[in-house]
């Protein structure tokens, strides 16, 4: 990591999290797959009402799982063994009992909090079925997904992308079994998710218990509260992005009940999803090169760490380039994957990704920032992206143009966004250089 050639490292770290970042991606949406085409539009609405708390869950995940790998790529860095063992450690205990407190609150509370987030009686009622098991599995999530990060860096990014990939692939395989053959509708879809997700966090534990160079051991481990808030501030850069992310599908869903009806949702849910997929590879290199850049960071090694910024930089514009030009060229079969009552989708995937490939060097520039503990910057990078002008655009284009206006609030927002994400970083680089 911190000697080998950048281009031959890049891809050896990026690939595998790209393919699990893929893979982590595919879990909601094929579960969209299968209930829109198993039981319709209806089923798909609710598991895109249910969508803000996933994402909830999954900011909370993330809020230990990039603080845990940060700091452990950095401690490794520093060749501070003890230090990284002891961070994997508080990773664990915070693991346990926020898993704890959100399955408690999430399965009492989740009905009157569907019903906060703007969708009708019927369908908050159709739709908690599905959210209570999910919010029930959500300490699988936490191991599955947090840790897998710190995989990573330990130097195993292969072993990382393993454990996602085999959890990926029994959630098809069981959402075929319970959903399409055995009729379970969204309870089956939920069934799946979480037991697939139990699946890949046993893997992730085995590792860490038997073939991680830096073991789970509490053996006169002595507990720190300051660690955990040290893993925190870390890790709240990217787990605030997740939290947007929350905010802004349930800002989605409202504005989309409201001009375009309750139906709309589905064609939004369709159109969220490939979003999702075509910033799969960005997400994949820039967490990839998290690792890389955090243990260069942390042993000094300033050609290094810019080095890998801007070689991820320009990988990630490349390949999102790529996904969006397929995307556009076959939006209509992409949108049919999710079944036939989604009309919209096909329109409003051509209209809103065109500029994604600007979003996919702000994604990268915010990993950079997280990869060097910068968090200021990291979170206004995130803010920028998901906040600052995207939702203006979502509120304002709908009355400026007419209802289907919503579908151009992504580029709207990209353009302006990249431009000030730019201007950020090269103002950080050349006073990190300087010293």
């Amino acid at each position: 990591m911190g000697k080998g050639r950048i281009l031959p490292l890049l891809i050896k770290f990026t690939l595998p999290a790209t393919a699990a970042m893929a893979m982590n991606s595919l879990y909601n949406i094929t579960d969209r797959i299968f209930v829109g085409n198993a039981v319709g539009k209806e089923g798909l609405s609710a598991i895109t009402a249910v969508f803000p708390i996933t994402t909830f869950i999954m900011a909370l995940s993330v809020l230990s799982g990039m603080g845990c790998s940060t700091l452990v790529a950095i401690r490794l860095g520093e060749n501070d063994e003890k230090g990284a063992i002891s961070v994997l450690n508080h990773t664990i205990i915070y693991i346990v009992a926020a898993a704890g407190i959100t399955s408690v609150l999430g399965v009492v509370f989740v009905k009157p909090v569907l019903l906060m987030l703007g969708i009708t009686p019927e369908l908050a009622e159709y739709a908690s079925q599905y959210a209570r098991i999910i919010i029930s599995f959500s300490v699988f999530t936490y191991f599955a997904f947090g840790l897998n990060h710190t995989i990573r860096s330990t130097g195993k990014p292969i072993i990382a992308m393993l454990t996602v990939l085999t959890g990926g692939i029994m959630n098809i395989i069981l959402d075929f079994v319970l959903v399409t053959k055995m009729r379970l509708g969204i309870i089956g879809a939920a069934w799946a998710n979480g037991i697939s997700q139990g699946i890949a966090s046993i893997l992730v534990i085995l590792y860490f218990i038997k073939f991680s160079p830096i073991k789970i051991s509490f053996k006169n481990f002595k507990f720190d509260i300051k660690q955990i808030f040290e893993i925190a501030k870390i890790g709240s850069a990217q787990s605030f992005m997740q939290f947007i992310t929350a905010l802004i599908s349930v800002l989605l869903n409202k504005t989309v009940v409201t001009v375009m009806s309750a139906d709309g949702l589905a064609s939004a849910g369709v159109y969220t999803s490939v979003v999702t997929l075509l910033t799969v590879p960005a997400m994949g290199i820039s967490q990839g090169t998290q690792s890389l850049i955090g243990y260069n960071y942390g042993a000094d090694n300033k050609k290094r760490v810019v080095s890998f910024y801007y070689s991820a930089t320009v990988l990630s514009v490349v390949a999102t380039i790529i996904v969006v030009v397929l995307a556009e060229a076959f939006a209509p079969q992409l949108a049919g994957v999710f079944g036939k009552d989604v009309a919209l989708a096909s329109v409003w995937i051509r209209r809103g990704v065109f500029l994604l490939p600007l979003s996919a060097a702000v994604i990268v520039t915010s990993g950079y920032f997280q990869a060097k503990g910068k968090q200021g910057k990291a979170l206004l990078a995130a803010l920028l992206r998901q906040v600052i002008f995207y939702v203006p655009a979502l509120f304002v284009l709908p009355k400026l143009i007419n209802n289907e206006g919503i579908m151009y609030a992504q580029p709207v927002s990209d353009l302006p966004t990249f431009v000030a994400t730019a201007i950020l970083a090269i103002y950080d680089i050349r006073n990190y250089k300087r010293g």
